[in-house]
């Protein structure tokens, strides 16, 4: 399930949340790289919204809570179903 242009979660056979990461490596390829294996789709968003305040190094306050803000308005786009309740 894609939550941005940067990440997407996706769902193994055995149920663990794998986070993983889009983006451009130094040569020019777009690759990505698992980041996070989560045992539920709430530890899979705070992953993702502790990767994004981490991006903006706590630059200054406003730079955070817009980080924030946007990574909460990427993730309650989406709703995440836990897959051991959709079997």
């Amino acid at each position: 399930m894609k939550i941005s242009k940067e990440f997407e979660v996706l769902v193994d056979s055995l149920g663990t949340y794998i986070v993983r990461q889009h983006y451009i490596s130094k040569v020019g390829v777009p690759t990505s790289k698992d980041i996070a294996y989560c045992r539920t789709a709430q530890q899979a968003k705070e992953v993702i919204l502790t990767r994004n305040i981490a991006k903006t190094e706590l630059k200054d306050y406003d730079a955070v809570i817009d980080a924030i803000e946007k990574a909460k308005k990427d993730i309650a786009a989406i709703e995440l179903k836990d897959a051991r309740e959709a079997k």
